[in-house]
C-alpha cells in the first residue's frame, strides 16, 4: 500500500515536473524568439538606414562631379572662343607682293609712260589676278595654321578633361570601397550581436532546467504510517494472524513531494 502510493507519487511529481519544465521551456522559447526577432529587425532597420545615408552620400557625390565636369565644359568653350578669335587676329598678314607681280607694275608704268595704253591695261588686269591667287594662298595658308593651333588647343582641353574624369573615377571607388568596408563590418557586427544573444540564450536555458528542478525538491516530511497499514493490522488482529507491521523507513523525498503538493 504505501510502496504503491510512495511510486504513484514519484509518478506524478516526475509528470509535474515534466510540465512544469515543458512550460517554463515554452515560454523562454518565445521570449528569447520574440528577442532575437527584434534584434533582427534592429539589425534589418540598421542595414536599411545605412544603405539609405550611402545612397544619399553617392547621390550628392554624383552631383557635385557633374557640377564640376559642366563647369570645366563652360570654362573650356569660353577659352576655346577666346583662343580662336587671338590666334585669327595673330594670322592675319598684310599681303606682300611677289616678285612677278612687281615686276608687272614696273612694266605697266613704263607703258603707261609711253602711251601704250592698251598694254598697261593687259598688265594690270594680270596683276589684279595675280593678287587674287597670292592672297588666296595667304588665306589658306593662315587658316590651316589657325585649325592646327585650335586643334593643339582642344586637345590640350581634353587631356584637363580627362583628368578630372579620372579623379572622379578615383573619388566615385573610394567611396564604394568605403561603404564596401561599412557594410562588411556592419554585418560582421550583427553576426556578432547574434552570437552573443544565442550564446546567452543557451546559458539562460541550462541555468532555468536546473532551476525547474530545484524548485521542485519536496521539503515536507510524511507525518505518520499510511492508514491502509493500520487497518491490515487490526483486520488481522481480529482473525487471530499476527503480521509485523510495516518497516519503518526514511520518508521518501518524492512522497513528501506528493504530500506538499497535496498529491496523497
Amino acid at each position: 500500500g504505501g510502496f504503491m502510493l510512495a511510486g504513484e507519487a514519484r509518478l506524478q511529481v516526475q509528470r509535474l515536473r515534466d510540465r512544469a519544465e515543458m512550460r517554463h521551456h515554452e515560454r523562454m522559447t518565445m521570449r528569447q524568439t520574440a528577442e532575437k526577432r527584434s534584434v533582427q529587425e534592429a539589425h534589418v532597420m540598421e542595414a536599411v538606414e545605412f544603405n539609405r545615408a550611402w545612397v544619399a552620400n553617392m547621390e550628392e557625390f554624383e552631383h557635385r562631379a557633374a557640377l564640376v565636369v559642366q563647369e570645366l565644359q563652360s570654362r573650356q568653350e569660353e577659352a576655346l572662343r577666346e583662343f580662336a578669335s587671338r590666334q585669327a587676329e595673330e594670322t592675319i598678314v598684310k599681303l606682300k607682293p611677289s616678285k612677278t607681280i612687281l615686276e608687272l607694275v614696273q612694266v605697266q608704268e613704263k607703258l603707261a609712260r609711253s602711251g601704250n595704253y592698251a598694254e598697261a591695261l593687259k598688265c594690270q588686269k594680270k596683276i589684279s589676278s595675280l593678287s587674287k591667287r597670292d592672297a588666296a594662298g595667304v588665306q589658306d595658308l593662315a587658316e590651316a595654321q589657325l585649325r592646327k593651333k585650335v586643334q593643339s588647343f582642344k586637345a590640350l582641353q581634353r587631356l584637363e578633361t580627362e583628368a578630372l574624369v579620372a579623379r572622379i573615377e578615383r573619388g566615385r571607388a573610394e567611396h564604394r570601397g568605403h561603404w564596401t568596408i561599412g557594410a562588411k563590418r556592419l554585418m560582421q557586427a550583427h553576426k556578432n550581436m547574434l552570437s552573443d544573444l544565442e550564446t546567452r540564450q543557451n546559458l539562460a536555458v541550462n541555468r532555468a532546467h536546473v532551476t525547474v528542478k530545484t524548485e521542485i525538491i519536496p521539503i515536507v516530511r510524511r507525518k505518520s504510517a499510511p492508514r491502509d497499514s493500520r487497518r491490515e493490522n487490526i483486520r488481522a488482529l481480529g482473525q487471530h494472524q499476527y503480521i509485523l507491521p510495516p518497516p519503518k523507513h526514511r520518508p521518501s523525498r518524492i512522497a513528501t513531494a506528493s504530500a506538499a503538493l497535496g498529491l496523497t
